[in-house]
């Protein structure tokens, strides 16, 4: 079924005219018939209009995928909502009382028929543990609506009475086999429910998160001048007393002085042994001048660019491996260079394809798709790649591994660097789950793997501003790093459980990137069970926003100033008008020039002209000017201030 033939059985079905629809959405009547005569096609807010007044989804309107669901014969004057009466009828008159069986259509298949006047339903399924069949109506002998369905009996105590009473209840609104009903079936039996509760208190219900307090904390050595915040007290109690820590703090929070004084009493308490901070490359020098001026008499070692080159690699390593220091502190590149040994590299490739040669099997048993075991041959592949290349000591450097230097806790800052990484899934063509394996990622995390073994999982703390950016992904990221024990325990260290338990997909029509048209985009961007999630994360979580803290922030001064376009502004503003023309008619390939390009030179055109063209002449009225003007004014005023 094609969207203009969609949208005219919707507001048939709703018992709406076009000029009632137009009227309830709040457009012309010729909209709505051009929908329907496939002349024009409905705007994003559109989509949204319909789908609320219809209550359906969006994908429902725009995916051919629910052609199975309600098929109209051509030619044929059908009552809707007569055939879904109808078909509920018969679901309620076959399998789930056992009657109106039929003879087999096919060997070893079960058949149900049932007739009303001009309606015939047709159930057939073939199969036990696992289970296929398929649903038919017919009008006046015209197939108008069909679904296949596919199951199989995960449970040994399952019996098909749960099936049979979910048939039972189907409505004229979900007349579909579903889990609509599921919740309240599941708590009818007291020993389930009971069973469920149980399973749910012991999972989730049974963390009570630490709240620590510092402010007992004396911290030797420390510049008597400097004086720390209580929240950064606290979250240094945090990493102290807990265990592995991320310290999701704001930007202006004091990250930096939490990790070091963290650091130095971890070494006087005799917590740790050898720490080692790993921070931006160009920030190595900043965090050695802030670590000597918060603690004067520390001993620190600063790598620099030219301590990881390939002649001084190995002797920078050994003064990590040989010396004591109080802290240690390299570059985020320059740590992705100290490998682990062979041996545990191998450990842990040999362990991720086993891994995945279980989900193959699973997903095949399943009768998965056959893209989603292509996906996973191909990763399983790569891995073996990995593996045979770990294993070719031709070609190895006699180097210092990771575990020689003795670092027994790890400082990772702006720890979001390393939120893009791999982990095998079900799930496919859903934005926000990473499709490539990031090298520095899966270092980092066997590297995480390696000081939990060691620490007992207290050997790491993480510090960021941005945990959450762009996709609730990296927060199961940040959890695997952190909590990969708790996350085993809890039967949830593979992806699909976490998502399953916490999150879900959700799909919207976007624009495309093209800006030719729409295009239905899958992201994994919404939390349930949100307490739950939150209870656990917090265990490693030390959180602190800008309205917990309430830092002092600069007051600004907002100035609004108009300003009018030069006149070769205004011919390239006409250009732009000419060129989405172009485009709106089909007559440009989207590659060459489409509305997102024509966005973006619209705003360069508004900053200044050069932007779009080097060679145009600098306008004095342009924005930039006139803001280098105003900062010089402002410099110049305040000039005396400064000395």
């Amino acid at each position: 079924m094609n969207l203009e033939e969609k949208l005219q059985m919707l507001r048939k079905k709703n018992g709406y005219s076009q000029e009632q629809l137009a009227d309830k959405i709040g457009i012309a009547r010729q909209t709505v018939s051009k929908w329907e005569n496939g002349q024009a096609i409905p705007e994003l807010n559109g989509l949204i209009l319909l789908s609320e007044l219809y209550g359906v989804t969006i994908d429902r309107i725009v995916k051919d995928d629910d052609e199975c669901n309600i098929l109209l014969c051509k030619g044929a004057d059908i009552d809707i909502n007569k055939a879904i009466s109808f078909l509920v009828s018969a679901k309620k008159n076959t399998y789930p009382i056992n009657e109106n069986k039929v003879k087999s259509s096919r060997i070893k298949s079960s058949d149900f028929c049932y007739a009303e006047n001009e309606y015939k339903y047709y159930d057939t399924y073939l199969g036990g543990e696992k289970f296929t069949g398929e649903e038919a109506v017919w009008y006046y002998d015209n197939p108008i609506w069909c679904m296949n369905y596919t199951g199989r009996v995960i449970g040994d105590n399952f019996n098909n009475g749960f099936l049979k009473e979910v048939l039972l209840q189907v409505t004229e609104k979900f007349p579909y086999r579903g889990p609509q009903i599921f919740k309240e079936w599941i708590f009818k039996d007291l020993e389930r429910r009971e069973d469920l509760c149980h399973t749910y208190n012991k999972i989730f219900n049974s963390i009570r998160p630490r709240e620590y307090d510092g402010q007992h904390i004396q911290f030797v050595g420390m510049n008597p001048e400097i004086t720390l915040m209580p929240h950064q007290k606290n979250a240094i109690a945090h990493i102290l007393y807990g265990k592995n820590t991320l310290l999701a703090h704001c930007v202006g929070s004091g990250k930096t002085f939490q990790m070091i004084a963290a650091g130095m009493e971890m070494r006087r308490l005799g917590l740790s042994q050898k720490n080692l901070y790993i921070v931006p490359n160009h920030l190595t020098e900043q965090w050695a001048s802030d670590f000597l001026r918060l603690y004067p008499g520390a001993s620190i070692l600063a790598a620099t660019k030219k301590d990881f080159e390939p002649a001084n690699r190995k002797k920078f390593c050994s003064r990590i491996a040989t010396g004591e220091y109080d802290g240690i502190i390299i570059g985020h590149t320059q740590f992705e260079k100290i490998p682990l040994s062979t041996e545990h590299q191998t450990a842990y490739i040999e362990k991720q394809i086993q891994e995945i040669t279980l989900a193959i099997a699973d997903v095949k048993w399943e009768k998965g798709e056959n893209y989603t075991i292509k996906q996973m041959e191909k990763t399983k592949k790569t891995l073996k790649q990995k593996l045979e290349k770990l294993n070719n000591q031709e070609r190895k450097d006699n180097v210092v591994t990771f575990e020689q230097l003795g670092v027994d806790h790890i400082f990772v800052d702006e720890s979001h660097y390393y939120k893009n990484a791999y982990f095998f899934t079900k799930m496919r063509n859903v934005a926000g789950i990473a499709q490539t394996d990031a090298q520095k990622c899966s270092d980092l995390f066997m590297k995480c793997q390696y000081l939990d073994e060691i620490t007992g999982g207290r050997g790491i703390t993480f510090a960021t501003g941005t945990p959450v950016s762009n996709s609730v992904v990296e927060l199961y990221t940040m959890m695997r790093y952190l909590q990969f024990d708790m996350l085993q325990k809890m039967g949830l260290g593979h992806f699909d459980a976490w998502a399953a338990t916490f999150g879900e997909t959700v799909t919207v029509v976007e624009l495309s990137p093209e800006g030719t048209g729409y295009r239905a985009k899958t992201r994994f961007s919404k939390f349930f069970n949100l307490p739950e999630l939150m209870s656990v994360f917090k265990e490693c979580a030390d959180i602190q926003t800008a309205d917990m803290l309430k830092l002092p922030v600069p007051e600004a001064e907002y100035i609004n100033v108009v300003l009018k376009p030069s006149e070769e502004q205004k011919r390239l503003v006409s250009s732009f008008a000419e060129r989405a023309e172009r485009v709106r008619s089909g007559s440009v390939d989207p590659s060459v020039d489409n509305l997102l390009k024509i966005t973006n030179d619209g705003k360069k055109c508004a900053l200044d002209q050069r932007l779009i063209n080097t060679l145009l002449s600098d306008d004095k009225g342009s924005k930039v000017n006139h803001c280098v003007q105003d900062v010089f004014t402002i410099w110049k005023e305040t000039l005396e201030q400064k000395r």
